[in-house]
Parts: C-alpha cells; structure tokens; sequence
C-alpha cells in the first residue's frame, strides 16, 4: 500500500493511469483509500489527493522489489522475506484452522 505524499508531490491530481503505475511496477491499484471511504472501482481514474492511499496488488517478487518514488511512501512495507523455513511445516494446520473457523463461523454454532 502506498499513500500519497504531501503538497509537493508530482502524483496529485494525476490518476494511476497517469502514472503508468502498472507499467512501471507490474503492480495493479485495487482500491483506493480517501477520507475514511474505500473505493474498488475507477481506481485507475481518480484523480489522487493527499492522504489518499493505494491498494496494490501483484506478484510478491514485484511487490518486494518497488522502491516508492519520492512522490509516495509506504502506509507498510512488504516484508522482504517468506515465512522461516522452520515454520513452513506448519502451513497445512494453519489452513486447517482457517477452514474450521469459517465453518464453525457458517454454522453459527459458536457459543
């Protein structure tokens, strides 16, 4: 996620597509961050302000990669690396319980 920098910033009033942010990162804006609103469509061709922040979303080697250009800053940055070696074992259980949240969640079957 990226969130648009102060007054002095190139990006406002432009659109993502302005920006060729696709183009230049291989990462895609999903939804758009403004005053306390999420917007999930015409992202590419709203005019951004400032305060406004990005959803982006693509590949993570992409994602880990971009460096934000000095009209922008990360909200948060993505971690540079996987989940430990150590604990990849524990991927199926954690999938597991997921599955059995959703389904006890579904059932309504909580106490």
């Amino acid at each position: 996620m990226k969130s648009v920098r102060a007054t002095r910033s190139t990006a406002l009033q432009k659109t993502v597509r302005d920006l060729h942010l696709r183009e230049a990162t291989g990462l895609t804006a999903i939804a758009l961050w403004r005053e306390r609103k999420a917007y999930r469509t015409e992202v590419m061709d709203r005019p951004l302000r400032e305060g406004d922040a990005l959803l982006l979303f693509g590949q993570r080697t992409k994602t880990r990669q971009l460096e934000p250009a000095p009209m922008f800053h990360w909200m948060q940055p993505p971690r540079k690396e996987d989940a430990p070696e150590e604990l990849r074992h524990l991927d199926p259980w954690a999938a597991a319980v997921l599955v059995a949240v959703v389904l006890v969640s579904a059932l309504d079957d909580c106490p």
